[in-house]
C-alpha cells in the first residue's frame, strides 16, 4: 500500500498524524510530486526498493534489479550500467555485467555509479569529469588539469597541465596544451580525432615574387599529404624568352630579345603582357602602346594583369573563377597573445559573394567571471572575481613552503575573512628563516644546527692577504666549535712569504739574499780584497766563506786563515811575503 497516496486522499489532520508517526520512527520521505513520483537529493529520501537518480532529482527503481528483458543465449553476459548516461565510464564510474538466466537478463552487478557528493579522495567520485572540485587542498599538492573542451582532453596534441595548491586553493593550470587551429603537420592540432582535416590545398608559386601574374607566370596548387605540402603543381614560372608574342620571362616585356618592331611616330595600338587566355577574362584588360619619335613601340600602359585572388567578387587572377577559396580561412580578432589561452580560440571565415563572412566560432577575451574558466585568457582562472569565504570566518594559514609547515620553529597563523569575502593576511605564522647557531631548526628542514661556516680570528683586514685564509667551524648544540684550518698573521721572516699578511713580503729584511755565500777575511793583513769580491792572499793566509741567513744578515766567516807567528817550517806564517824571516832555523 502506498502510504503517501493514502494520506494525500484523506483529511489534512490525518495526514499530519501519519507524518508525525513516520518522523518518530526515523523514516523521512521527500514530498511526492503530482505525478506520483518522489523528489529526492539522496537515496535516503526514497522509499524502500528505490534509489535517488541525482541527475533527475527523482526516486527510481533501485539499480541491480532484473530488467526482465528477454535473452536467448543462456549464461551469456553483457555490459550494463544503471547510473546516468553522462557518467558512464567517467571518473570512478564503471560498467557492470548482466547474465542471461532462464531467458531473462538478470541484475547489473559490479557497476559503479556517481557518488552523491565529491568525496575529496583524489578521484572523480561524482563522475562529472572533475577531480575533487570544491574540496580544500594541501599546500604543495599537485593534480592534472585541462581547461579545454572535455572531448579534446588527451586527444591529438592536447595534454593535461598541472595545478599546484597554494594557500589551500588550486592555482592556474600550467603546461597544458588546448586545441589549436589545424595546420598541415600530420598532427591533430584541434584535438578532434582527425589529422590535417579541412586542409586540402593552397596556392603556391616558386618563381621570384615580382614575376607572379606578369606575362605567362601564374600560381599553382600544393596539397597537404602526410603532414607536408606537396610540390607546387600547375604553376608557370619565368622561362627563356622566345619570339612567340608572349612575355615568357615575365619581365613585363613581350619578345624583348627579338628584333625591334618599327612603327610610325604617334601611332597607337592595344597591348597585353599577361598569360595567354587571360585577356578580357575576369579583371584582366588590355592596355595601350604609343609609337615613339624614334619609331619604336613604347611600354604597355593601363593594362590589368592577373594578381592574387582576393575575396572581392572579382576574378583577380583571371582564371575564369571568382573568389575561389578551397577552404574556410582561420581568423581571430582578439589580442595576438591570447589565442589558444584559456577559453580563447580561433574561428573561421568564408568568402561569400565578394565579402568575408564574420569570424564565426572564435572565442575572444571576456570579462573574468567566477566559473572555473580563464575567461579573459590571461593564463589565470577566476582571479580576483570569486568570493573566497564568509566574512568574519577564521582559518589556519601558512605562506611558507608546504614541506616546512609544522617543522622546527615554523607554525601556522590565522586568517580572517574580510567584508569583501576574501581572506586577509596571515597573522602570527612563523615561516622559515636563515639557520643560526641557537639550538633551533630555524629553516624548518628537520635538521637542528649541524651546519658549518667559515671563520677567521686574525685581524679582519688580513684575511685573504698573503698566506692568511679562513678556516671552518661547526655549529653543535647551539655553540660554535673551534676554528680549524685557518692561517692567521705570523712574525715576518725572510723567506719570500708575506708571513704577517700586511701585503708586503720580507719587509723587515735588508742586506743580503738568504742562502747566498761570499768570501770573507777577518785579519787586516795577509789578504787583499779585489774588485771582483775575491781575496788575494800571501803565505798561509786564506779567505773563508760567509752565508746569508733568513734575516738577510751575513753569518760568521768560516775556514779563513789569518797571519800567525813565524815558525821555522819553510812557510810564510805571518803572511808578509817572507819565509822564516826574523828567526833562526837549525
Amino acid at each position: 500500500m502506498n502510504i503517501h497516496k493514502y494520506v494525500r486522499n484523506h483529511t489534512p489532520l490525518l495526514m499530519v498524524a501519519f507524518l508525525m508517526m513516520w518522523l518518530s520512527q526515523g523514516c523521512i520521505f521527500s514530498p511526492p510530486l503530482l505525478d506520483g513520483n518522489y523528489a529526492c537529493s539522496r537515496d535516503t529520501d526514497c522509499p524502500e526498493g528505490m534509489h535517488c537518480a541525482t541527475d533527475l532529482g527523482l526516486c527510481q527503481k533501485k539499480p541491480g534489479q532484473s530488467t526482465n528483458e528477454p535473452c536467448s543465449a543462456e549464461g551469456s553476459t553483457r555490459e550494463c550500467y544503471t547510473g546516468p548516461a553522462s557518467a558512464r565510464g567517467v571518473g570512478s564510474c564503471k560498467l557492470g555485467t548482466q547474465t542471461c538466466t532462464n531467458g531473462k537478463w538478470m541484475v547489473c552487478e559490479g557497476d559503479v555509479r556517481p557518488a552523491a557528493l565529491e568525496l575529496c579522495d583524489g578521484k572523480d567520485s561524482d563522475c562529472d569529469g572533475e577531480v575533487d572540485e570544491g574540496c580544500p587542498c594541501k599546500d604543495g599538492q599537485t593534480r592534472p588539469c585541462f581547461t579545454g573542451p572535455k572531448p579534446a582532453r588527451g586527444v591529438g596534441i592536447c595534454k593535461d597541465g598541472t595545478q599546484t595548491c597554494f594557500d589551500e586553493k588550486w592555482g592556474a593550470c600550467t603546461g597544458q596544451i588546448v586545441p589549436q587551429p589545424e595546420v598541415c603537420d600530420n598532427q591533430d592540432n584541434d584535438c578532434n580525432g582527425q589529422v590535417d582535416e579541412k586542409i586540402l590545398s593552397k596556392r603556391c608559386y616558386t618563381g621570384p615574387a615580382p614575376t607572379l601574374g606578369i606575362g605567362t607566370c601564374k600560381s599553382g596548387y600544393s596539397t597537404c599529404a602526410s603532414g607536408k605540402w606537396t610540390q607546387c603543381r600547375g604553376e608557370v614560372t619565368p622561362q627563356q624568352e622566345t619570339c612567340d608574342g608572349q612575355d615568357d620571362d615575365c619581365n613585363g616585356k613581350i619578345d624583348d630579345n627579338c628584333g625591334k618592331e618599327t612603327c610610325k611616330a604617334g601611332e597607337a595600338r592595344a597591348c597585353y603582357n599577361g598569360p595567354e587566355g587571360t585577356l578580357n577574362q575576369g579583371a584582366c584588360r588590355a592596355g595601350k602602346q604609343l609609337c615613339s619619335a624614334a619609331g619604336t613601340w613604347g611600354p604597355c600602359q593601363g593594362q590589368v594583369l592577373p594578381k592574387q585572388e582576393d575575396c572581392d567578387g572579382v576574378d583577380n587572377d583571371c582564371d575564369g573563377q571568382t573568389d575561389e577559396f578551397d577552404q574556410p580561412q582561420t581568423c581571430y580578432t582578439g589580442p595576438t597573445k591570447t589565442q589558444g589561452v584559456g577559453a580563447c580560440k580561433a574561428g573561421v571565415k568564408r568568402c561569400f559573394k565578394g565579402l568575408w563572412t564574420p569570424c564565426s566560432g572564435q572565442v575572444t577575451p571576456q570579462t573574468e567571471t567566477c566559473d572555473k574558466q580563464d575567461n579573459d585568457c590571461d593564463g589565470q582562472i577566476d582571479e580576483d572575481v570569486c568570493g573566497d569565504c564568509q566574512p568574519g570566518a577564521r582559518r589556519p594559514c601558512y605562506t611558507g613552503p608546504a614541506q616546512t609547515r609544522g617543522k622546527g620553529v615554523c607554525k601556522t597563523g590565522i586568517q580572517t575573512c574580510g567584508a569583501d569575502a576574501k581572506w586577509g593576511n596571515c597573522f602570527n605564522e612563523v615561516t622559515p628563516s636563515k639557520e643560526i647557531c641557537d639550538g633551533k631548526d630555524n629553516d624548518c628542514d628537520g635538521n637542528v644546527d649541524g651546519f658549518s661556516q667559515s671563520c677567521y680570528t686574525g685581524a679582519p683586514n688580513t684575511q685573504g692577504v698573503g698566506p692568511c685564509r679562513a678556516g671552518i667551524q661547526t655549529c653543535s648544540v647551539g655553540k660554535w666549535t673551534m676554528c680549524t684550518g685557518e692561517v692567521i698573521p705570523q712574525t715576518e721572516t725572510c723567506d719570500k712569504i708575506d708571513n704577517d699578511c700586511n701585503g708586503k713580503v720580507d719587509e723587515i729584511c735588508t742586506g743580503c739574499t738568504p742562502k747566498t755565500t761570499r768570501e770573507c777575511y777577518l785579519a787586516s793583513t795577509g789578504c787583499t780584497l779585489g774588485a771582483n769580491g775575491k781575496y788575494t792572499c800571501v803565505g798561509t793566509c786564506k779567505a773563508g766563506i760567509q752565508t746569508c741567513n733568513v734575516f738577510r744578515k751575513w753569518g760568521g766567516c768560516y775556514a779563513s786563515a789569518s797571519p800567525q807567528a813565524e815558525v821555522c817550517d819553510g812557510k810564510d806564517n805571518d803572511c808578509n811575503g817572507k819565509i822564516d824571516d826574523g828567526i833562526m832555523c837549525p
